[in-house]
């Protein structure tokens, strides 16, 4: 309801070149960041999902060709990154305590043609866990990394593994992880409030009820055999607006929408569910 804002952060070394193949990919569990430049470094940090903050966690060499960073990808658990340049492709343990030191060549290019070199060029982590490479010139294939989960060569990268309906050089679709799940237990996470709301809801039927509900200012908490002992309401970015240790709130000073609710009670049960203010 406030709208967009936008704050900074200084985190890690200087990134110096942002150039053609650079990409920039959180893994899919939104906890994990590569920054990757042209040539010659790319950089891996922690990514706190509740307050936005990138953590630098290493800065990488890539030192095997000119040129070399073309394109990266995460593993679908999150363990493994891959790094392609035209020539190679590499894999890193993030588990590890020194990442650098893991890198392992899971490919090298085959020298073949379709119609044209299908070097390795930018790589992206699709829908079904497999991690697809386009190629740096204009061909009819993708390269496909079957098993990323797994380590070393069993990651299976199969050359030209899927052929295309017509040419395609240099770019590849970009996904929304629809797939991102909530953060357990975190506060600051609406997903993460909405799935408990809703488990709440089917194991506990009927036991909260919220009066009126949308309303423009009142809203009363009735738990059956329990007594409220506290009230919490939240916006969607997790922040709290009010609280209170009665049964009941007062919205009437905050914008219209949908809050999130945490009622606790006496016996120690907690309720959580959404509001409507009107």
């Amino acid at each position: 309801p406030y709208g967009i804002s936008v704050s900074s952060q200084v985190e890690g070394p200087l990134f110096t070149q942002d150039a053609i193949g650079s990409q920039l990919v959180f893994t899919k569990q939104g906890d994990q960041c590569v920054l990757m430049q042209q040539y010659p470094y790319y950089d891996l940090f922690d990514f706190d999902r509740c307050n936005g903050d990138l953590i630098f966690k290493e800065r990488i060499l890539a030192s095997d060709t000119p040129y070399a960073n073309l394109g990266v990808a995460f593993s679908a658990n999150g363990r493994y990154l891959y790094r392609s340049s035209s020539q190679h492709i590499l894999q890193y343990d993030t588990y590890a305590s020194s990442i650098a030191s893991t890198c392992d060549t899971v490919a090298i290019w085959d020298s073949s043609f379709a119609p044209l070199g299908t070097i390795f060029f930018m790589m992206q982590l699709a829908p079904d866990n497999r991690i697809y490479v386009s190629t740096a010139q204009g061909t009819n294939v993708l390269h496909v990394i079957n098993s990323p989960d797994s380590a070393g060569m069993a990651c299976n990268v199969v050359q030209q593994g899927l052929v295309l309906p017509s040419y395609n050089a240099f770019s590849m679709p970009n996904h929304t992880n629809y797939e991102l799940g909530p953060i357990d237990g975190s506060l600051c996470d609406s997903l993460g409030l909405n799935n408990v709301a809703v488990i709440n809801q089917s194991n506990e039927a009927n036991s909260v009820t919220v009066f009126p509900n949308p309303s423009a200012s009142c809203f009363n908490f009735l738990i059956q055999n329990e007594t409220v002992s506290s009230v919490a309401v939240y916006n969607l970015f997790g922040e709290v607006t009010v609280t209170s240790t009665k049964p009941n709130i007062n919205l009437s000073g905050e914008p219209s929408g949908v809050y999130l609710y945490r009622v606790k009670t006496r016996s120690g049960k907690e309720f959580r569910g959404k509001l409507q203010k009107l």
